[in-house]
């Protein structure tokens, strides 16, 4: 079970990953959202520069076992989580301020945003 619970972490993580890095590429984000892009960068340096790494070069069921990986995982969703909700947080406050967002879906508003 323990194996289970690393592999569905790692999954969420990277689904987070495919999802957060494109908003955090944007320069404009960063600065309206400086809490949650420092937190990124800090998943940034967990995510693509050891973990992903790790699991490649070994095999992922040993990685994934070991308390390295759980601790590196579990604070890497601890950050992730906190970086989509303030994101989400800046999303709502911005549509509050502009009801036409709330047409879209949070992705446009970010590329909506980030164009601007």
């Amino acid at each position: 079970t323990r194996l289970l619970e690393a592999n569905e972490k790692f999954q969420s993580c990277q689904f987070r990953w495919f999802a957060l890095e494109p908003v955090f590429e944007h320069d404009f984000m960063q600065v309206q959202l400086k809490r949650a892009a420092k937190l990124f960068q800090e998943v940034r340096s967990i995510w693509p520069r050891q973990l992903v790494p790790l699991v490649k070069k070994h095999k992922c069921a040993s990685i994934l076992d070991s308390e390295m990986a759980t601790s590196l995982l579990k604070r890497a969703a601890e950050l992730f989580e906190t970086v989509t909700f303030l994101l989400d947080n800046f999303i709502q406050r911005t549509r509050i301020y502009f009801p036409r967002f709330f047409l879209l879906a949070s992705s446009e508003v970010v590329d909506v945003l980030s164009q601007s």
